[in-house]
């Protein structure tokens, strides 16, 4: 049968505004809660045109909500598609859904930033590579055009600027801003820089640089749990001051008029250990008092401070 371009145009207009959301479907969704996926699927389907409502906004004026709300839903009337009416039922139902659609947004969104800058910060706290590589894989900017956009800026910058710290940081903010694919506040953006500088550190470090991190964090880590006052946070704390500065220790003992004697043995990887009397020399204490302070350290697994020779140790050369 054939069609004449009239009825073609009077089907394509019924297949419109079939696709339309009526007011009953809006009316049972609203009442169903819906979620943000929801929204955002129906509102493409309103029967009036958003953009042009939206240009209608700034004109509006109300002196009270009510009024305020009436004006949103008279300007929202005016702006029926073609073909379309909206009664006053179903313009107050389109101004639910587009304002309860607003406040989902914005509650999503502050609990999504919540999460996201409480992961950056727990990454950068426990020096976590993985953690940093996931929270950093959600935030909402574009690693490679933040990278492209940092080269250009330091390119355009004299040697001066470069050396100055301030004007560095200014152009990575705004490199980043320039790379977001979301929104960026202050706080999250200075949280996402902190972590990128986190992460340049943890691919940039020594190995022993990486041992003296992890020396530091396994005290802190013992600190928390255990508190200061533990032999294995005191034993941790040792260990890493020593490792960071070897010696750091003994020159302290030695300010306080006490000096450290030398190992005399050694375990099998070679960590050097203390007899109970020559420890016992340089407090000037008795061995016999200090045999079950030492076996306590023992018990805990603590080596390297105070031990007592036994088997598998070596003696020192």
């Amino acid at each position: 049968m054939n069609t004449t371009p009239k009825a073609n145009a009077m089907t394509a207009t019924a297949n419109t505004m079939n696709a339309y959301v009526t007011e009953t479907e809006l009316r049972d969704l609203l009442q169903a809660g819906p979620t943000i996926e929801q929204f955002e699927a129906v509102i493409p389907r309103l029967p009036c045109d958003l953009r042009q409502f939206s240009d209608r906004l700034a004109d509006l004026h109300g002196n009270t909500e009510a009024e305020a709300r009436q004006a949103i839903q008279k300007a929202l009337q005016a702006c029926a598609r073609p073909g379309c009416t909206i009664g006053d039922d179903f313009a107050a139902l389109i101004d639910q859904t587009l304002t309860d659609h607003a406040a989902a947004r914005t509650g999503t969104y502050a609990e999504e930033r919540a999460f996201l800058l409480e992961d950056l910060r727990e990454a950068v706290a426990a020096d976590d590579e993985a953690g940093l590589a996931v929270a950093l894989g959600m935030a909402p900017f574009s690693a490679s055009t933040y990278a492209a956009s940092l080269r250009t800026l330091a390119d355009a910058m004299n040697p001066d600027e470069l050396a100055d710290p301030e004007r560095v940081q200014a152009a990575r903010v705004r490199a980043l801003r320039g790379a977001a694919t979301g929104l960026l506040d202050d706080e999250l953006i200075g949280a996402i820089l902190t972590a990128l500088d986190a992460w340049a550190v943890l691919h940039a470090e020594t190995p022993h640089q990486k041992a003296i991190r992890e020396a530091f964090k396994e005290a802190r880590t013992l600190m928390d749990t255990l508190g200061e006052d533990d032999p294995r946070t005191l034993d941790a704390v040792i260990k890493a001051v020593n490792l960071k500065e070897p010696g750091c220790c003994s020159r302290m003992l030695a300010e306080c008029g006490i000096q450290m004697p030398k190992p005399d043995r050694c375990t099998d990887d070679g960590e050097p250990l203390y007899s109970l009397e020559a420890i016992a020399a340089a407090l000037d204490a008795d061995p016999d008092d200090l045999e079950e302070h030492a076996r306590e350290l023992e018990a805990l697994g603590i080596g390297g401070v105070v031990r007592v020779a036994g088997d598998n140790t070596h003696t020192l050369q």
